[in-house]
């Protein structure tokens, strides 16, 4: 049946985006004394390499995540910068923010710290963490902190602010998954 499904696609010229297996397992993010904290880990239907592979290179990142405008890395002698601009609405309310990041690379896992001078944020930093749960299957960790250069309001700010993680997160983490995949079909054709 799928393979039909693919044969009727190619010859109609339409393409099919496969449904993801990818699940969020748990989030929470919270604000306290004007700090976000956020946590979250998810589970992908990919190979931990693929995952890391597709995470750790920022000219995914637009195409795991709709609201990330632009995006890019440099290395400054041993540090690796990357810089990205994400562009969100909440109800009529527009905003940009700029996230400029050192990373850390290590086996499986990134560490990431905001440099507050090129973002929206006084401080941060995040760690992501790949893990083979099983087979074909991935476990994502990830926890961080952010303290923002802006106001967000204490009770309907930490409403908007579950509200649009738990939306992003979904979205990401479902684009990861199908990236993912994408890139471990490509490597097996050639």
């Amino acid at each position: 049946m799928i393979f039909f499904t693919i044969i009727i696609s190619l010859l109609l010229g339409s393409s099919i985006i496969p449904a993801t297996a990818a699940e969020i397992l748990h989030s929470k993010i919270s604000l306290k004394n004007g700090i976000i904290n956020y946590q979250f880990n998810a589970s992908v239907n990919a190979t931990p390499n693929a995952v890391f592979n597709v995470l750790s290179n920022h000219k995914y990142l637009p195409q795991l995540n709709k609201h990330i405008k632009s995006s890019t890395q440099e290395s400054i002698g041993t540090k690796t910068i990357r810089i990205f601009k994400l562009e969100k609405c909440i109800l009529n309310f527009c905003f940009d923010l700029n996230f400029e990041e050192e990373i850390e690379f290590s086996a499986n896992s990134m560490s990431l710290v905001i440099i507050a001078d090129g973002s929206s944020f006084h401080s941060g930093r995040s760690k992501w963490v790949t893990k083979k749960i099983s087979g074909n299957q991935t476990r994502i960790s990830i926890t961080g902190q952010l303290k923002p250069k802006f106001w967000i309001p204490p009770v309907i700010g930490v409403y908007f602010l579950d509200k649009v993680f738990n939306e992003q997160i979904s979205e990401t983490v479902a684009n990861l998954e199908r990236k993912a995949n994408e890139r471990n079909e490509k490597a097996i054709l050639f």
